[in-house]
């Protein structure tokens, strides 16, 4: 009978240990793809390419920052619009993904240009940026000057 019971529990804390790391590697798998469609974003913003930016935000993409005191908007086609027309560059693009919860999450996105504040959402078994909030870096501020 213990051997029966050592077995069970033996059989229990594997299961157990599996499915914690299962959950784990599946929470960082969502992590890495959030990252990636904020890089998709940000990096296709400033090598120019509207495919990469396409395929990080979605379609009813709305980008919001506050200046003058108002809060001005850009869409995902204004977007597009602005990414055709940029030099191509490639500074350093840092994501820090903050929370991801079934299917939305927050991520920051920064370089030496702006600061992104991005949610995200999981479409279709797909991540892309919804929504974002944003403001110029003061070195770029200052650089333009």
């Amino acid at each position: 009978m213990l051997k029966i019971i050592t077995i069970f529990g033996i059989l229990f804390s594997v299961i157990l240990i599996s499915s914690v790391y299962s959950r784990h590697q599946s929470k960082s798998d969502e992590v890495e793809a959030v990252k990636a469609a904020c890089l998709d974003y940000v990096e296709g913003y400033f090598v120019s390419s509207t495919e990469r930016v396409r395929n990080g935000v979605h379609p009813g993409l709305v980008k919001r920052i506050p200046r003058d005191n108002v809060l001005k908007e850009m869409t995902r086609d204004e977007l597009l619009e602005f990414t055709k027309r940029k030099k191509k560059n490639k500074p350093e693009i840092v994501v820090d993904v903050y929370d991801v919860f079934k299917d939305i999450a927050l991520a920051k996105v920064t370089n030496p240009a702006f600061v992104d504040y991005c949610q995200l959402a999981k479409i279709d078994g797909k991540w892309q940026v919804v929504n974002v909030l944003w403001q110029q870096s003061d070195t770029y501020e200052s650089s333009r000057q």
